[in-house]
Parts: C-alpha cells; structure tokens; sequence
C-alpha cells in the first residue's frame, strides 16, 4: 500500500506535535535540524519527516498524540508503550445524554482483518501510519472526525480499507464507529463474520428505529454499524432526513467516524456520503484502477465541496 496525503505544510497543531516529539525523545541539536530540513524540502510535517528518517517508530509517534489528545499530561512511565495501553484503558467518561445506537451483540473480526491486527505485519504498519496521517491532517479541519473512504469501482479494497482504518482509530483509545452505507454490496459484516440479517442502517431509516451498534471482541473503542436489509432506493433513503439527523448525532458521540461507500463510478450514492462527511479519502488498486476511471471520479467528487485529504494506492 502506498499513501499519498495532500494538503498544506506545517499547521500550529504540527508545530505542537513536533515540539512534542523533541521534548519526548530528546533529540540533539543536529536532529532536529536535519528533520527540519527534510520537512521544508519536501513540505511534510515534522513527525513525518523524523518517521522517515528513522529518528522516531510509529509506536513513539502514537503515544505522543494520544498524549496530547489528553491535554499533554504524561503517565507514569516514559515508555511510549505504556503510554498507549494507558490512553487505551481509560476511556473518556461516557456522556450523561442517551446514544443515539442501541447495543447488539459482540461481533468478531474476521481472517481478512488479521493483518491490521498484527503489530509486525506490513500492510498493517502501513495502516496505521496512513491512520496517523490522517489524524495530523484533521486537527483543523471543521469536519475532523469524520471520513468516507471513496473508490471508482468494485474490487478495490474499499470495506476492507475502511475496517482497518476504524480498528486502528480505535487501538488509539478514541472513540470510533464504522458505518456500512452501501446498501447495494454491503460488505462489513463479512468482515465482521455476521450475519446480513442483522438489523442495520436501512431498517433504522426505513422504519425510524434506533440504529444499532455491535460492539467488536478485543477492541474496546470500535463499534460497527452494518447496512441491514436491501431496500429499494438507497439514494433517497441517504436524503431522508432521519440519516442526516443521524449523522449529527454520531459528530456529537464519536471521535472518529468512518463510512464505507459504495463504487462512485456505478453509483451517486457516494458522493452524497462524502458531501454529509465532509472529508474524503481515495483508494485505487495497481494493476485493476483504469487511470480514466479515477480522474472521472475525482472530477464528480470537486462538484461536491469535499475536502480530499489524501489517496491511497492499494496492491493485493
């Protein structure tokens, strides 16, 4: 997997993290100056460039966020994995209003999602360090918590992209629902290994029902929406209003909110979704995503106003 994020260069939250990442770390003098130098020439952040130039490892990079994410308050120990599984065992105060999703039953990843969940695996560092980036990038952002993960077509590791994504927000410590809205091929509970019986997003809107979340094993933070039954017209089910009510609530509950989409060049559904969002990521595979296709699709996704934050070419 190879990930391209775009933007702008150094932000105030950048400037914050990198002072973050010296203090942690106590890199000399000359450190900092040549991550400094690979930063401005190359128009990366500073936690970017000392990730490439080997100076700090993904782990460090993970427990210095979700350090500042609490207000810059350090545990007891230094080592930067005591400090994730600290951030990952207290969890924020649950909020004094009612959710707004019901609890089902405890669902378990499936085998395509044991590569994220492995620390030593390669496409799972190469998620989770997309998931940092990600997380630099929407610090500022008016719709930072949350993203609908896009592709052109079919067989693109969209759903599978998606999960991953949600799982590593989740090891964060951070509150993180995966909504499945692709009423057409809905894929997440496959992953998932549940059942397409499961009542889900398309009953809830169908039936003005409260929506329900399964909580996943071993993950604490992650809870899973999936698309429930096939319904007729799912473009204007995603219009109706009670979605978008939903959708609020969701901004209100969660830190980190991830929508699987289905294939923008078969659908407009996905265009919707990501103008809801506010935030886009697109994926295309090597060797299957036609050039044209992508383009076609890039161009229907400016018409919406969405902010773009990145691409990300998948190889399997």
């Amino acid at each position: 997997m190879k990930v391209k994020v775009t933007g702008d260069t150094l932000n105030e939250w950048e400037h914050e993290l990198g002072d973050a990442i010296v203090g942690q770390l106590g890199l000399s003098d000359e450190a900092i100056h040549t991550i400094r130098r690979m930063a401005q020439g190359e128009k990366i952040g500073f936690a970017t460039a000392a990730l490439r130039l080997g100076f700090l490892t993904q782990i460090q990079l993970d427990g210095i966020i979700a350090m500042l994410g609490q207000g810059g308050k350090e545990p007891h120990s230094g080592d930067a994995k005591s400090l994730v599984r600290m951030v990952a065992s207290q969890p924020e105060p649950e909020p004094e209003r009612s959710r707004a999703l019901r609890v089902g039953n405890v669902v378990v990843p499936g085998p395509q999602l044991a590569e994220v969940l492995n620390p030593r695996s390669v496409r799972g560092d190469a998620v989770r360090a997309l998931r940092t980036e990600l997380v630099l990038k929407a610090q500022n952002h008016e719709h930072n918590g949350m993203l609908a993960v896009l592709s052109p077509g079919t067989r693109e590791g969209r759903s599978l992209l998606a999960a991953e994504l949600a799982i590593c927000y989740a090891q964060l410590g951070r509150r993180t629902l995966l909504i499945d809205t692709d009423f057409r091929a809905s894929a997440q509970h496959k992953l998932f290994l549940s059942s397409s019986e499961e009542w889900g997003l398309s009953q809830a809107i169908a039936f003005s029902a409260p929506l329900q979340a399964y909580d996943v094993e071993d993950i604490a933070e992650l809870s899973v929406v999936f698309a429930g039954a096939p319904m007729p017209s799912p473009l204007e089910m995603l219009s109706d209003p009670a979605f978008h009510r939903m959708v609020a609530r969701w901004r209100a509950e969660y830190e980190f909110v991830i929508l699987d989409t289905p294939p923008l060049g078969q659908f407009a559904d996905g265009l919707l979704l990501a103008k809801v969002a506010g935030r886009a990521l697109m994926l295309s595979r090597t060797g299957h995503t036609r050039r044209a296709d992508l383009k076609n699709a890039l161009r229907r996704l400016a018409t919406t106003g969405t902010h773009v934050v990145g691409s990300v070419l998948n190889s399997f």
